[in-house]
């Protein structure tokens, strides 16, 4: 979390023999009285002629509010009142899972065909699809049969935590959980980056390495194309998933650059937190912004797909978005995911590694719109310096956070994206993180991402509780804002 002294008293970290921070940092870091402006969102609001800022905090012409509905009208897909889904749920349609039989011939009849499969295509040529971090990418036929996915998080055991679940969990269930959008664009002729395919499973925690990826894609020749990821745990139970490419001819391409949108925690009328400050949004706003980012089909790309964005390798869609919630706040587990689930939006949950509650929350609220990153291992909490805002990445050699960050690694299974706590980077985190395996990792700076950016280095747009929806398009559109 970046709201430096919120957390430090709520948490017992102590900041007594700190200087005191300016308005600015106090704003920042949740902690100003109103009326105060951040450096950030002074410099968005000029960059979009003071509209972005005006609009943010409701300063609009109609003077509109934004939608009523709330969490509780819930759709196919969204969590039960016991905070879990049903086994096989199908909110996009496109989850199967099903208990394999006890006894059967068949795996010796799959094995078989599975021979003569291998040696029919091996005389054409079979490139393989990898799900894990390094982009694996192609403008020709990209043909995948009975791929085990690679996982940029290396294999570790499938028992090795996140094997905590709730007690009505069923047993066996498997969660899929893809990157980026289920419906995949490609301008024609460009490279195909494979987004892979995260798995969890009730009984042995995350199997992302043992998806399997199956599909073909021609980046050459437009047309709909079918990725199937699919999974068996061992207690012989499946699960698959199917991703839709979509290789056009003349895509419209963003050229300012993508919102990586950073919230923090959600709360309802009914449950409001003791002390309110900027990131706390209110479950109805955020349904309102859920839901016109879904009426104008908006674009979530994974972070393979924004790595190579960067890299200038990769097109995206003009109406590209990412959204990340820091910390794993249980209002936003328990508010926002199904939220999330309802309106079929991918998102990012950046939580802190070595909170006792990080292996649970990830078996109790594992979704497959959210995908669980590293907020650091041991470097939310105060360290012993005053640089930056004080916190303990600055205590940290570059040996000491890769050996840190592979045991965050361990936990989520996937370590594509790393949120800095605090927003402080120490000179020698970037390396780290970069050697640890990372695709991106995020600031608190405000500003979109844009081609040439270094990766290690990410700029995010802060989301405030009080704005108003015009405040958001406009900091979502950006220059397309009208």
């Amino acid at each position: 979390m970046s709201d430096r002294d919120y957390h430090s008293s709520t948490q017992g970290h102590s900041t007594q023999g700190r200087p005191r921070r300016s308005a600015y940092a106090q704003m920042r870091f949740g902690d100003a009285q109103p009326g105060q402006e951040t450096q950030d969102a002074q410099a968005y609001s000029r960059s979009q002629g003071g509209r972005a800022y005006a609009s943010q905090h409701g300063h609009t012409a109609s003077g509109r509010g934004i939608s009523g509905r709330t969490a509780s009208s819930r759709g196919a897909g969204a969590r039960t009142a016991n905070g879990r889904g049903a086994a096989g749920r199908t909110a996009n349609g496109q989850v199967v899972v099903r208990r394999a039989p006890k006894k059967s011939r068949l795996p010796l009849v799959g094995l078989a065909l599975g021979v003569l499969l291998i040696a029919g295509v091996g005389a054409f040529g079979i490139t393989q699809l990898t799900g894990g971090g390094t982009p694996s990418s192609s403008s020709g036929p990209l043909t995948v049969s009975d791929t085990t996915q690679t996982n940029q998080a290396a294999s570790s055991s499938a028992n090795t935590n996140g094997t905590s679940s709730t007690d009505n969990a069923d047993k066996g269930q498997i969660i899929l959980t893809l990157g980026g959008s289920a419906d995949t664009y490609v301008a024609k002729g460009e490279e195909y980056i494979e987004s892979g395919c995260h798995a969890f499973d009730k009984t042995d925690g995350n199997i992302t390495s043992q998806v399997k990826t199956e599909g073909s894609v021609d980046a050459s020749t437009v047309g709909d194309y079918k990725v199937t990821y699919s999974v068996t745990d061992s207690q012989g139970a499946t699960a698959s998933k199917e991703r839709t490419v979509h290789v056009i001819d003349n895509m419209d391409k963003n050229k300012d650059g993508i919102p990586v949108l950073m919230y923090h925690y959600v709360y309802t009328k009914d449950d409001p937190p003791k002390k309110k400050d900027a990131n706390y949004l209110l479950d109805t706003k955020l349904e309102a912004q859920l839901k016109w980012l879904t009426k104008n089909k908006h674009y979530y790309p994974s972070y393979q797909e924004l790595a190579a964005y960067i890299d200038g390798k990769h097109s995206l869609p003009r109406k590209s978005v990412i959204l990340t919630f820091d910390d794993g706040q249980e209002g936003f587990l328990k508010y926002g995911i199904p939220l999330l689930e309802k309106y079929q939006v991918p998102a990012t949950s950046f939580i802190i590694c070595n909170q006792k509650k990080a292996a649970q929350k990830i078996s109790d609220y594992a979704s497959e719109y959210v995908s669980f990153q590293s907020h650091s291992y041991a470097c939310h909490q105060d360290g012993h310096t005053n640089i930056g805002r004080g916190g303990a990445i600055y205590d940290k050699s570059e040996s000491q956070l890769i050996k840190e960050e592979k045991k965050a690694t361990e936990l989520l299974g996937t370590n594509e994206a790393f949120a800095y706590p605090y927003g402080d980077v120490s000179d020698v985190a970037p390396s780290a993180l970069k050697k640890a395996g990372y695709l991106c990792a995020f600031t608190i700076h405000n500003g979109r991402v844009k081609k040439g950016d270094d990766p290690m280095q990410l700029t995010r747009v802060r989301m405030l509780g009080e704005s108003a929806l015009e405040g958001f398009k406009a900091q979502v559109l950006g220059e397309d804002y009208k």
